[in-house]
Parts: structure tokens; C-alpha cells; sequence
């Protein structure tokens, strides 16, 4: 089905032009479009809250999809409120323990008795800014909306309250790696930028994605890169990390630069298409989402996805084998002749369909011995 806007009513409020899709009676939004409802219920909801005080992210997964809100220091009593609310309304049920997801019934009717399918599996109301977002000094004194000019805060003796970390395993190039033992015995370890470390926007990708693939430390919600678990190789595992965060911060000392820093061009995004250079360019591929430094790419008119780790899909366009494209390119540029698939090609695309094959994709399989029959002619 394909994705474009609609718009619709529940329980008498109004969402406008939300990503989604429909046919007949039936509208299917997507996790990006319950974020937009979210957005829109907020500023309904809370007319009084600046939209520059929150921010609403989606996110999908091998497994499902999660949306998280971030507020910037609100109130702990309003935080608690938006968090029963947003629960109550767009998320799908609750996990209780690591294995244990209990499904809650959704609205799944407009005001004009349409079935719509909306809201994500994971929700979750941060009470700070993204880590990717400026942090503002603002007013959470809401008795009267907000001028449009900002009041500047002033600072109070209480300090944030701040929580141990554990023991500092490590100090590097602005960062600092911690090794925490909670009271039920799990271990984990946290690698967080300090206060005055200029933040890296322009590599920040890559260096998630890095991380992630050369020390399985993945970026938290709680603004910190963590990995749960005793690591075996400790010493090597923490240095391996260092290795990575110092080429992209020098120090926490040097001020902000005064630009931007610029975005390397041959980073992978979702949305990106691009042909391959070797097929000459007669199929179209496109990015259907990254995670866990992995890119899923799809090949257009088919309904699976191939795995790349974020490093090979990162070279892959710096060195020129794969070539980004806009879509009116692909309109207007005749395609060449195709060529004629090999032997190996064909064992290629098996083998990168494995990987989703054996997590259980029934299409993954289904392509999967259409390929092997092709191999056999």
C-alpha cells in the first residue's frame, strides 16, 4: 500500500494530513504518522506548552517500532500526566519483563466509522532534550501562555539531582566510561559526553554506527552510549571505544566551532536511492530504515529487505559503488540493458536473503527458493 497523507477524526479531534495510506474503509498509519499525531494531540492538548518545549521521534526495529517524547525539564507532575495520556492513547500494551509484552486495545474507528490502524509498540516520555537538539533555558510557569519572545529562567540554589554512575573505568577525548553494578546483580556500562564537550552532529551517524559494530555499545535513551552485561575483554573492549570517540572529539576543552560541521555526503540515510554502478544502473534500490549499524536496502517493486552493516553501505557510496539518485533522475535517465544475471549474483542474493530468511520472513523464504530454482535452470 502506498504511503501518502490522510486525514481524520477521533473521539471529535481533528488529525490533518498524517503519513499513512488507505482503501475503502480501512487507513493503516505509519509509526512516522502516529508521531505526527502525537505532535498534533500535544499542541490540542496543551495549548500552552511552546512545541519548542518537546520533541516526538520514531523509530522502527527488527521486532516493532517505538516513539519517544522528550521534554525539555518539565514539571515531574506534568512529565507523569503526558506520559498516562500518550499510554493511554498511542501505545499498543506493556513490556513486564524482558520476554513478556501484554497487547492493550487501541481506537481502531474515525469519528466516521473507518477502522484505522495507528500507535507503536514502545513509548517513551524523556524528561531532557535529545541528545542531537540544543538545550534552551526555558519557563515552565504555565498559569499564562508564553510570550513569543523567550523569559529567561533564573537559576535557583537546588541543583539537578544527579545519580552515581559507578566506578570510572575511563576518561577520554571528552567522555567518560562507567561500570555500574545494580542491587539485583546486573552489570552495566555507560560511555557519557560531558557538559562542555562540543557535541558532533555532522559525523553522528557514523559514529553510532561505529560503536555499535566494533563494541556492541548502542546509544540509550538516557543520553548515553550503554552495554549491559560483564564484557570478558574489559580493557580492550573500553580502549577499543576510546580508539573510536578520539577520532571524532579532540577534547572537552576547545570551544563550539562557529558552522555547522558539514555532513559527509556519502553517509547512508533512510529515503536514499541509489543504483548500483557494477548492474549498470537498471535496478533502483532504496533505504528502508537502519538500526543497530545495520542499513536495509530494497530493491524497488520487491517486498524484502537486504541487511548491509552501516561501514560497507558507508563505503559502498564514498567509493562510488553505489551512486545516489533523486527520483526525477530516475524519470528522466534511461535505464541500460540489464545485465544478464550470473551464477554468483544469484548465490549472492540467496545468502543476503538468508539473514532475514532465518529470523522467520516467510517472503525472505518464499524468495528464497524462487532464487534456487533460477540457479537450477
Amino acid at each position: 500500500m502506498a504511503e501518502g497523507k490522510v486525514s481524520f477524526k477521533i473521539n471529535g479531534f481533528q488529525y490533518t494530513d498524517i503519513k499513512g495510506g488507505g482503501k475503502n474503509d480501512n487507513i493503516y498509519i505509519s509509526v512516522a504518522g502516529t508521531a505526527q499525531m502525537i505532535r498534533q494531540w500535544m499542541k490540542a492538548k496543551y495549548p500552552e506548552i511552546p512545541t519548542s518545549y518537546y520533541w516526538v521521534k520514531s523509530k522502527s526495529f527488527a521486532n516493532g517500532d517505538s516513539i519517544d517524547v522528550y521534554l525539555n525539564e518539565a514539571p515531574i507532575d506534568l512529565k507523569k500526566k503526558i506520559e498516562q495520556e500518550l499510554d493511554a492513547h498511542f501505545e499498543y500494551g506493556s513490556q513486564h519483563t524482558s520476554t513478556q509484552y501484554s497487547g492493550k486495545e487501541l481506537k481502531r474507528t474515525t469519528d466516521d466509522g473507518k477502522n484505522i490502524q495507528y500507535g507503536t509498540k514502545y513509548l517513551f516520555v524523556n524528561n531532557e532534550p535529545p541528545y542531537d537538539a540544543e538545550k534552551k533555558e526555558v519557563n515552565w510557569n504555565l498559569s499564562k501562555k508564553e510570550e513569543k519572545t523567550s523569559i529567561p529562567r533564573t537559576k535557583s540554589g537546588a541543583e539537578k539531582k544527579s545519580y552515581p554512575m559507578g566506578e570510572m573505568l575511563n576518561d577520554c577525548s571528552g567522555w567518560s566510561i562507567f561500570k555500574k553494578t545494580l542491587p539485583d546483580g546486573r552489570i552495566v556500562y555507560n560511555a557519557k559526553i560531558k557538559a562542555e564537550t562540543p557535541k558532533n552532529r555532522g559525523d553522528w551517524a557514523t559514529i553510532k554506527g561505529e560503536i555499535y559494530t566494533d563494541t556492541t555499545f548502542k546509544w540509550g535513551r538516557f543520553g548515553a552510549f550503554e552495554r549491559w552485561g560483564n564484557i570478558p575483554n574489559e580493557s580492550e573492549t573500553i580502549e577499543k571505544l576510546c580508539q573510536i570517540l578520539g577520532k571524532y572529539y579532540e577534547s572537552g576543552e576547545q570551544p563550539a566551532p562557529s558552522e555547522e560541521p558539514k555532513v559527509d555526503p556519502s553517509l547512508p540515510e533512510v529515503g536514499d536511492r541509489f543504483f548500483v554502478k557494477t548492474e549498470g544502473g537498471q535496478t533502483i534500490y532504496e533505504i528502508m530504515k537502519m538500526e543497530m549499524g545495520t542499513v536495509f536496502v530494497q530493491p524497488d517493486g520487491s517486498e524484502w529487505d537486504v541487511p548491509y552493516s552501516f561501514a560497507d553501505a558507508k563505503n559502498n557510496f564514498a567509493e562510488g559503488r553505489w551512486v545516489k539518485i533523486q527520483d526525477e533522475e530516475a524519470e528522466e535517465t534511461p535505464a541500460p540493458e540489464a545485465p544478464k544475471k550470473s551464477k554468483e549474483d544469484i548465490e549472492k542474493a540467496i545468502k543476503g536473503l538468508q539473514f532475514l530468511a532465518d529470523k522467520g520472513n516467510e517472503k525472505a523464504k518464499k524468495a528464497i527458493i524462487g532464487l534456487k530454482i533460477l540457479l537450477n535452470k
